[in-house]
Protein backbone atom coordinates (compact mmCIF):
# COMPACT_ATOMS: atom_id res chain seq x y z
CA UNK A 1 0.00 0.00 0.00
CA UNK A 2 1.59 3.17 -1.08
CA UNK A 3 1.41 6.18 1.09
CA UNK A 4 0.53 9.72 -0.08
CA UNK A 5 1.61 12.60 1.68
CA UNK A 6 -1.19 15.37 1.51
CA UNK A 7 -0.62 19.70 2.57
CA UNK A 8 -3.76 21.36 3.72
CA UNK A 9 -3.98 24.76 4.00
CA UNK A 10 -6.67 25.73 7.15
CA UNK A 11 -7.67 29.03 8.64
CA UNK A 12 -6.60 30.17 11.82
CA UNK A 13 -9.98 30.62 13.83
CA UNK A 14 -10.91 32.85 16.19
CA UNK A 15 -14.29 34.15 18.31
CA UNK A 16 -15.06 38.01 16.98
CA UNK A 17 -17.96 39.72 18.30
CA UNK A 18 -20.05 40.53 15.00
CA UNK A 19 -22.20 43.18 16.78
CA UNK A 20 -25.40 43.73 19.19
CA UNK A 21 -28.59 43.30 19.31
CA UNK A 22 -31.56 43.84 21.33
CA UNK A 23 -31.72 42.21 24.36
CA UNK A 24 -34.59 39.59 25.32
CA UNK A 25 -38.25 41.62 26.06
CA UNK A 26 -41.15 40.45 27.80
CA UNK A 27 -44.14 42.50 28.02
CA UNK A 28 -47.30 41.70 29.87
CA UNK A 29 -50.78 42.45 27.80
CA UNK A 30 -53.16 44.83 29.34
CA UNK A 31 -56.17 46.49 28.28
CA UNK A 32 -55.32 49.02 25.73
CA UNK A 33 -52.18 49.01 25.80
CA UNK A 34 -50.15 48.33 22.76
CA UNK A 35 -48.07 45.01 23.63
CA UNK A 36 -44.74 46.15 22.28
CA UNK A 37 -41.20 45.19 23.46
CA UNK A 38 -39.33 47.69 25.29
CA UNK A 39 -36.13 48.08 22.95
CA UNK A 40 -34.21 50.26 26.21
CA UNK A 41 -33.81 47.63 28.28
CA UNK A 42 -30.07 46.52 27.09
CA UNK A 43 -27.60 45.08 24.12
CA UNK A 44 -26.56 41.61 24.24
CA UNK A 45 -23.28 40.32 22.18
CA UNK A 46 -23.15 38.87 19.12
CA UNK A 47 -20.25 36.06 18.92
CA UNK A 48 -19.30 34.02 16.09
CA UNK A 49 -16.29 31.89 15.22
CA UNK A 50 -14.19 34.21 11.78
CA UNK A 51 -11.06 33.39 9.93
CA UNK A 52 -8.23 35.65 11.57
CA UNK A 53 -6.67 38.36 9.14
CA UNK A 54 -3.03 39.35 8.96
CA UNK A 55 -2.25 43.55 9.04
CA UNK A 56 -2.39 43.51 5.23
CA UNK A 57 -6.00 41.62 5.11
CA UNK A 58 -4.39 38.26 3.76
CA UNK A 59 -5.46 35.25 5.76
CA UNK A 60 -3.56 33.73 8.50
CA UNK A 61 -3.58 30.21 7.20
CA UNK A 62 -2.20 26.64 9.27
CA UNK A 63 -0.36 24.68 6.67
CA UNK A 64 -0.44 20.79 7.97
CA UNK A 65 0.60 17.50 6.24
CA UNK A 66 -1.83 14.19 6.14
CA UNK A 67 -0.01 11.20 5.54
CA UNK A 68 -2.98 8.76 3.68
CA UNK A 69 -2.51 5.09 2.41
CA UNK A 70 -4.38 3.83 -0.41
CA UNK A 71 -3.66 1.50 -3.45
CA UNK A 72 -5.52 1.28 -6.95
CA UNK A 73 -8.41 -0.05 -7.50
CA UNK A 74 -8.07 -4.29 -8.22
CA UNK A 75 -9.78 -5.44 -11.60
CA UNK A 76 -10.28 -8.81 -10.16
CA UNK A 77 -12.25 -7.73 -6.81
CA UNK A 78 -14.18 -5.30 -9.03
CA UNK A 79 -15.34 -7.68 -11.40
CA UNK A 80 -16.75 -9.78 -8.18
CA UNK A 81 -18.38 -7.34 -6.40
CA UNK A 82 -20.20 -6.10 -8.93
CA UNK A 83 -20.80 -9.44 -10.72
CA UNK A 84 -22.52 -9.60 -7.26
CA UNK A 85 -24.23 -6.76 -7.04
CA UNK A 86 -25.95 -7.34 -10.92
CA UNK A 87 -26.52 -10.77 -10.11
CA UNK A 88 -28.60 -10.62 -7.17
CA UNK A 89 -30.46 -7.56 -8.12
CA UNK A 90 -31.31 -9.11 -11.94
CA UNK A 91 -32.29 -12.54 -9.88
CA UNK A 92 -34.55 -10.55 -7.39
CA UNK A 93 -36.68 -8.02 -10.40
CA UNK A 94 -36.89 -11.15 -12.58
CA UNK A 95 -38.35 -13.11 -9.54
CA UNK A 96 -40.94 -10.36 -9.23
CA UNK A 97 -41.81 -9.75 -12.77
CA UNK A 98 -41.80 -13.30 -14.36
CA UNK A 99 -40.97 -16.01 -11.69
CA UNK A 100 -38.38 -18.33 -11.26
CA UNK A 101 -37.34 -19.11 -14.66
CA UNK A 102 -36.61 -15.73 -14.89
CA UNK A 103 -34.72 -15.02 -11.92
CA UNK A 104 -32.11 -17.73 -12.95
CA UNK A 105 -31.90 -16.47 -16.02
CA UNK A 106 -31.55 -12.97 -15.15
CA UNK A 107 -29.35 -13.82 -12.60
CA UNK A 108 -26.86 -15.36 -14.35
CA UNK A 109 -27.02 -13.09 -17.44
CA UNK A 110 -26.28 -9.93 -15.12
CA UNK A 111 -23.69 -11.97 -12.83
CA UNK A 112 -21.41 -12.39 -16.02
CA UNK A 113 -22.20 -8.97 -17.80
CA UNK A 114 -21.47 -7.04 -14.66
CA UNK A 115 -18.40 -9.00 -13.73
CA UNK A 116 -17.08 -7.65 -16.98
CA UNK A 117 -18.11 -4.28 -16.21
CA UNK A 118 -16.86 -4.31 -13.11
CA UNK A 119 -13.66 -5.54 -14.90
CA UNK A 120 -13.08 -2.70 -16.75
CA UNK A 121 -14.30 -0.27 -15.00
CA UNK A 122 -11.32 -0.49 -12.78
CA UNK A 123 -8.82 -1.36 -15.33
CA UNK A 124 -5.38 0.36 -15.49
CA UNK A 125 -6.23 2.13 -12.37
CA UNK A 126 -3.77 5.32 -11.35
CA UNK A 127 -4.02 7.90 -8.36
CA UNK A 128 -2.77 10.83 -8.18
CA UNK A 129 -2.45 13.86 -5.94
CA UNK A 130 -4.90 17.19 -6.98
CA UNK A 131 -4.73 20.30 -5.70
CA UNK A 132 -8.45 22.04 -5.20
CA UNK A 133 -8.54 26.08 -3.69
CA UNK A 134 -12.00 26.41 -1.22
CA UNK A 135 -13.17 29.80 -0.39
CA UNK A 136 -13.23 30.61 2.97
CA UNK A 137 -15.45 33.44 4.12
CA UNK A 138 -16.41 35.38 7.27
CA UNK A 139 -19.57 36.11 8.93
CA UNK A 140 -21.04 39.62 8.67
CA UNK A 141 -24.04 41.00 10.96
CA UNK A 142 -25.86 43.00 8.71
CA UNK A 143 -28.77 43.80 11.36
CA UNK A 144 -31.26 42.03 13.10
CA UNK A 145 -35.03 40.88 12.72
CA UNK A 146 -37.45 41.04 15.88
CA UNK A 147 -39.51 37.66 16.95
CA UNK A 148 -41.92 37.28 19.39
CA UNK A 149 -43.31 34.52 21.43
CA UNK A 150 -46.93 34.55 22.64
CA UNK A 151 -47.78 32.80 26.05
CA UNK A 152 -48.12 29.48 25.03
CA UNK A 153 -44.51 28.95 24.59
CA UNK A 154 -43.47 32.21 26.51
CA UNK A 155 -41.21 30.57 29.81
CA UNK A 156 -43.10 33.65 31.62
CA UNK A 157 -46.39 32.56 33.09
CA UNK A 158 -47.81 35.56 32.81
CA UNK A 159 -50.47 36.37 30.32
CA UNK A 160 -47.93 38.38 27.50
CA UNK A 161 -45.48 38.01 24.86
CA UNK A 162 -41.84 37.45 24.82
CA UNK A 163 -40.29 40.03 22.10
CA UNK A 164 -36.07 38.46 20.67
CA UNK A 165 -34.21 39.26 18.59
CA UNK A 166 -32.54 37.34 15.55
CA UNK A 167 -29.24 38.76 14.22
CA UNK A 168 -29.00 38.43 10.17
CA UNK A 169 -25.06 37.23 9.37
CA UNK A 170 -24.08 36.80 5.92
CA UNK A 171 -21.12 35.33 4.81
CA UNK A 172 -18.75 36.92 2.44
CA UNK A 173 -15.54 35.12 1.42
CA UNK A 174 -11.97 36.43 2.48
CA UNK A 175 -9.55 34.73 0.50
CA UNK A 176 -8.73 30.68 -0.74
CA UNK A 177 -7.22 27.88 1.24
CA UNK A 178 -5.32 24.93 -0.98
CA UNK A 179 -6.34 21.62 -0.09
CA UNK A 180 -5.37 18.30 -1.66
CA UNK A 181 -6.97 14.75 -1.97
CA UNK A 182 -6.66 11.57 -3.52
CA UNK A 183 -8.34 11.16 -7.50
CA UNK A 184 -8.61 7.69 -8.71
CA UNK A 185 -8.71 7.45 -13.10
CA UNK A 186 -11.21 4.81 -12.95
CA UNK A 187 -14.47 4.81 -11.81
CA UNK A 188 -15.20 4.88 -8.19
CA UNK A 189 -16.27 2.62 -6.10
CA UNK A 190 -19.73 3.68 -5.17
CA UNK A 191 -20.48 4.45 -9.31
CA UNK A 192 -19.60 0.91 -9.76
CA UNK A 193 -21.77 -0.11 -7.37
CA UNK A 194 -25.10 1.76 -8.87
CA UNK A 195 -23.82 1.02 -12.58
CA UNK A 196 -24.11 -2.98 -11.16
CA UNK A 197 -27.12 -2.47 -9.79
CA UNK A 198 -28.75 -0.46 -12.45
CA UNK A 199 -27.33 -3.06 -14.98
CA UNK A 200 -29.31 -5.89 -12.75
CA UNK A 201 -32.58 -4.22 -12.73
CA UNK A 202 -32.33 -3.63 -16.47
CA UNK A 203 -31.63 -7.12 -17.18
CA UNK A 204 -33.98 -8.79 -14.58
CA UNK A 205 -37.09 -6.33 -15.86
CA UNK A 206 -36.23 -7.82 -19.44
CA UNK A 207 -36.28 -11.57 -17.89
CA UNK A 208 -39.29 -10.93 -16.51
CA UNK A 209 -41.55 -8.86 -19.11
CA UNK A 210 -39.77 -11.14 -22.54
CA UNK A 211 -40.68 -15.01 -23.18
CA UNK A 212 -38.31 -17.30 -21.25
CA UNK A 213 -37.49 -20.52 -23.22
CA UNK A 214 -38.86 -23.69 -21.57
CA UNK A 215 -37.66 -27.17 -22.23
CA UNK A 216 -40.71 -29.32 -22.56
Amino acid sequence: MATYALTQERPVMTRQLLGRVPKDSYVQDRPFVPNVADLSVGEMEVFENAPELDAGGGLKLLHQVENVEANPFHPSLRAVTCGLISGVTAATVGALTGGAPAAIAAGLTALTLGAGTGYLSARNDQISVVTHEQTVTTPVMTGYRMGTLNEAFSPVKDKGTLHYAVPTIEQRPVGLARVQELQHSAMGTEKAALLSAALGVAVGLAAGYLPVPVMT
